[in-house]
């Protein structure tokens, strides 16, 4: 009777031991599964991010020509209200 108890127990702290086991296991890949989708996701924000900047730089682009050209018009009326303020006083 002993003998079978002692067979039991020793049998339960084995299952014990595997459920353990098996927990510990379930839980590691779980916590393996959660990294890899934030490495997932944070690589999707990267692209998302290099995208932006991607777009803003040419938004930018474009801008800084706008720019230029507004500057270059200016600096052509400047001159050409300069030459007409000259020709009127040498009138």
């Amino acid at each position: 009777m002993k003998k079978a108890r002692r067979e039991e127990l020793s049998r339960k702290r084995f299952q014990g031991a595997l459920l353990g086991s098996s927990n510990e296991l379930k839980l590691r890949k779980a916590e393996r599964d959660k990294s890899m989708m934030e490495n997932i996701m944070l690589k999707d924000e990267l692209r998302n991010c290099r995208e932006s900047k991607d777009i803003l730089k040419g938004q930018l682009s474009k801008t800084k020509k706008n720019m230029l050209i507004i500057i270059d018009q200016y600096k052509e009326k400047v001159n050409l209200t300069a030459i007409h303020g000259q020709a009127l006083r040498d009138e």
